[in-house]
């Protein structure tokens, strides 16, 4: 049992490791991309139709933080926190959203995508709602 705890704090570490890699990657990868938009174009903005991309790369930064965040928290208390995997899979919805081409995407496609949204933030309100709940029954 006690090879079996060690095993599973290797395995954190590593995927925080690793994760924290794409995290520093994909920063940079998105710092040149915005760097090079602004200072080796011919205009001095950032051209109106790479705005999805950009702006889906940075969200894929900000879901990247948000795994580490839950590995992290993780293997401080040795539980999941729900409520933060349900906020990634809500940014990485939001992502795709950004970077949809709506002119060729089937609206079957958009309308599970809406209903998905709406089911992820109805549950992190109930979550969140409940935890409230409880820790106001604690304070009495």
């Amino acid at each position: 049992m006690k090879f079996l705890k060690y095993f599973e704090l290797i395995v954190t570490w590593i995927l925080m490791v690793l994760i924290a890699v794409v995290v520093i990657a994909s920063l940079i990868q998105v710092g040149y991309a915005i760097i090079g938009e602004i200072f080796c174009t011919a205009t001095p903005l950032i051209n109106v139709s790479q705005m999805p991309s950009i702006l889906g790369s940075l969200l894929m930064v900000l879901i990247g933080l948000e795994l580490l965040q839950t590995v992290k928290e993780y293997l401080k208390e040795q539980r999941l926190h729900v409520e933060m995997v349900i906020m990634v899979a809500l940014v990485a919805i939001a992502r795709k959203v950004i970077i949809f081409d709506y002119k060729d995407t089937p609206w079957q496609y958009l309308i599970g995508m809406g209903i998905l949204f709406i089911t992820l933030s109805g549950g992190y309100y109930l979550i969140k709602k409940s935890m409230q709940t409880s820790d106001k029954k604690h304070e009495i």
